[in-house]
């Protein structure tokens, strides 16, 4: 608990570092998604769907347009974490499907994924193994033939990982 906030909070103040150095990922971004990807961060999964509930249509839409999405990181963050928290995580993701977040949304990796650079969300929740939001993103026909900047499918990026089963 206390020991993933904590993981969780170097993770974002490391991620806001190098994403200023980048071209100002977290100060060009909207409100919204900056709100969303600190309490990732703190592993609050339960908060970002509340957020993500209780949104304006304006704000969802700015997250739409937004060219980096959050959705990968909640998945890093929360599979990583206490059980509890990939329950929620799975709530996070329908809400977000329903809400009009793409399912082929494209997560910056910031140089803690498989790469440093874009990755789809598919290949992030491939890479992990979460089978459920996998279920979830396949209903919502994610485009499957995507790869990540290194070149990797989903498929690759799930034996990257020993995720076998995964896809």
């Amino acid at each position: 608990g206390e020991t993933n906030a904590a993981v969780g909070a170097l993770i974002m103040q490391r991620s806001r570092r190098t994403a200023t150095a980048k071209g100002g990922l977290w100060t060009d971004a909207p409100p919204l998604w900056r709100s969303v990807m600190r309490d990732i961060g703190h592993v609050r999964i339960d908060l970002v769907r509340h957020k993500l509930e209780s949104a304006s249509e304006g704000e969802m839409k700015s997250l739409r347009v937004y060219p980096w999405g959050f959705l990968g990181s909640a998945v890093k963050s929360a599979a990583t974490a206490a059980a509890s928290q990939r329950r929620a995580l799975l709530s996070l993701v329908e809400v977000a499907l329903l809400r009009g977040i793409s399912p082929d949304e494209q997560t910056h990796g910031l140089g803690r994924t498989l790469h440093d650079g874009a990755e789809p969300l598919i290949c992030i929740a491939a890479y992990f193994g979460v089978e459920d939001v996998l279920e979830l993103l396949f209903a919502a026909s994610v485009n499957r033939d995507v790869v990540n900047g290194r070149g990797d499918s989903p498929e690759e990026c799930a034996l990257r990982n020993g995720q076998n089963g995964a896809l």
